[in-house]
């Protein structure tokens, strides 16, 4: 994939009071991890890292999950690229 033009880097606001700096686009990770019965398209571990190592070499840094997301599937899916 090519580079990413400057000016389209996210900014950063804090998230309330809590000294949390946060891009301003938020990764949803709804889709990460494979189940039968899901969203339509899923990604795998391999996919979903990719994603996420794009996402915060564009710079962002908050990440939309749920424990029902993927049946916790995508909460492990990036505690193991976290880990990496």
């Amino acid at each position: 994939m090519g580079e990413i033009p400057e000016g389209s880097k996210p900014k950063y606001n804090f998230l309330g009071k809590s000294g949390l700096k946060v891009s301003n686009i938020c990764l949803g990770t709804m889709t990460f991890g494979k189940m039968e019965q899901g969203p339509p398209r899923q990604l795998d571990e391999n996919e979903s890292h990719h994603i996420l190592t794009r996402y915060a070499n564009y710079g962002g840094n908050f990440l939309d999950t749920a424990d029902m997301y993927g049946l916790g599937k995508s909460e492990s899916i990036v505690g193991t690229w976290l880990e990496r």
